[in-house]
């Protein structure tokens, strides 16, 4: 069974990131696209990296929060 690239996505947090993340399918006029939600202090540049690498077909927008916000706010 082929993965979903929102499984990819997962994976790609997983392996680069020790905290807490939220990933939400959302969409604007520009089309679909995944939120990432990472805590301030993440090393987005190397999740970046490894976002571009796997070739996702959908936009990936990376949103940096306070820390504490993902468990309390995006439930």
């Amino acid at each position: 069974m082929e993965k979903s690239e929102k499984d990819i996505l997962s994976e790609i947090v997983i392996d680069h990131h020790e905290n807490e993340f939220r990933i939400l399918e959302n969409g604007d006029d520009a089309g679909a696209h995944f939120s990432l939600y990472l805590p301030i202090g993440s090393d987005t540049k190397t999740i970046q990296i490894k976002i571009l690498e796997a070739k996702l077909k959908k936009r990936v927008i990376i949103i940096t929060t306070p820390v504490g916000y993902i468990g309390s706010i995006l439930r």
